[in-house]
């Protein structure tokens, strides 16, 4: 018996120091729990109503950092989903189904271009894929919505580190807007203008510098509209039915001088 306890004691001992000894890492096991807590600290989800059709609690403001997200109109009653993959966000044969654009469906769609911003409403940890619903402001009344997936190969469960870098390279985030509810912080009163010594001009006053132009285009949009929000494309092709405006991340077309498509 004595036996039998030095040899217990010995073995709890040697668990004791192994898990002393072993990296920090090892301890916390890379679980799809552990990487959806991690997102969600720094990309916090937007709380919407049970029809999506407004915020009850806003979450992180994303900022778009690349091209070509497509979005369809919430009251369409679908999703448009868009892959992340070598640097570029894309829409697959069957994606194009969904949104309605590969067989020509009249759905509200819109795409979003890098410096625009979104709501993030839910993030889900799969087999090899980490998925981001997205969710719109209101456009002309109404809101849009996608999904985006990043997928990885390194086994079912793909290391924190990787989903977080790959994310990055899409979107940056900042805080949460402070509720409505919220006292505004007390405004200062003015200091009184002093007067400019007598051997100095008063400053001249500021000049309003006019508003940026519009980073987006819409389907039926002219081509001039186009061009004014984007700028000249880099080569236009002009065939019998259609024109082709070529820029360095997106293709637009036009058909009789409406656009009728841009990927």
């Amino acid at each position: 018996m004595r036996r039998y306890e030095s040899a217990r004691q010995l073995w709890e001992i040697a668990v004791l120091w192994a898990v002393f000894l072993m990296p920090a890492g090892a301890q916390q096991p890379n679980t799809k729990g552990a990487i959806l807590q991690q997102l969600e600290a720094q990309y916090v989800p937007t709380q919407t109503t049970a029809d999506k059709s407004d915020i009850v609690t806003a979450g992180s403001i994303l900022t778009l950092k690349k091209d070509n997200l497509m979005t369809v109109a919430i009251s369409s009653g679908s999703v448009c989903p868009n892959t992340y993959k070598d640097g570029r966000i894309t829409q697959s044969a069957v994606a194009k189904i969904t949104c309605g654009r590969a067989i020509g469906l009249a759905l509200k769609r819109k795409i979003f271009l890098a410096g625009q911003k979104l709501w993030l409403t839910n993030i889900e940890v799969n087999d090899g894929s980490v998925i981001f619903e997205l969710y719109t402001d209101a456009y002309a009344g109404e809101r849009y919505r996608a999904t985006l997936t990043f997928g990885f190969n390194k086994g079912p469960v793909p290391p924190v580190d990787a989903v977080e870098k790959s994310v990055a390279e899409v979107f940056s985030a900042e805080p949460p807007p402070a509720p409505a509810s919220q006292p505004a912080p007390a405004v200062q009163p003015p200091a009184a203008p002093q007067a400019a010594p007598a051997n100095q001009e008063a400053p001249l006053p500021p000049i309003d510098v006019p508003p940026a132009p519009p980073t987006e285009i819409r389907m039926g949009q002219t081509s001039e509209q186009v061009v004014d929000t984007l700028g000249k494309p880099e080569k236009v092709v002009k065939l019998p039915t259609k024109e082709i405006y070529y820029y360095k991340n997106l293709t637009v077309t036009f058909v009789n001088g409406k656009m009728t498509d841009a990927q």
